[in-house]
């Protein structure tokens, strides 16, 4: 797994039949992940299968913003390299657009997101063509 998240990293590394590769970087203590150049020039010299990456917003128009640009460089790069592009968001960040925007949903191979998405945001991303799957429980920190 090839991740810029410290603490997705450290939870891979405790089961053995994962290998975790670190991109590194500058880290952002907020947010405990990596960006920056080296990153960028780290996440170059691989292949990547599938993708996911976390949005923070999907406005009406269906376009994906994230809420800084180092966070949309690093997506922007891993979205050129990756086989297959599943972009998560919960619901509540439908309807919404954060600073810095991404694209238009064609980014996304497909979309991950909680049961509570209106049946609305629902029919506009399925005649885009783009496969939603929603999730029991989709939560962000620790249990």
């Amino acid at each position: 797994v090839l991740t810029n998240d410290i603490r997705i990293a450290l939870v891979l590394a405790t089961q053995p039949q994962n290998k975790t590769v670190l991109l590194g970087g500058d880290l952002d203590p907020e947010t405990r992940t990596l960006s920056g150049a080296m990153t960028i020039e780290n996440l170059q010299k691989f292949y990547v299968n599938r993708l996911f990456f976390e949005v923070d917003g999907i406005n009406d128009r269906l376009q994906l913003s994230v809420t800084n640009q180092a966070k949309a460089g690093l997506i922007k790069e891993a979205v050129h390299i990756a086989r297959e592009r599943i972009v998560l968001c919960t619901a509540e960040r439908f309807r919404r657009s954060a600073f810095y925007r991404l694209g238009g949903i064609e980014l996304a191979s497909k979309i991950v997101t909680n049961p509570s998405l209106s049946d609305e945001y629902k029919r506009s991303v399925f005649m885009n063509n783009v496969p939603l799957f929603t999730s029991i429980h989709a939560f962000e920190g620790t249990v």
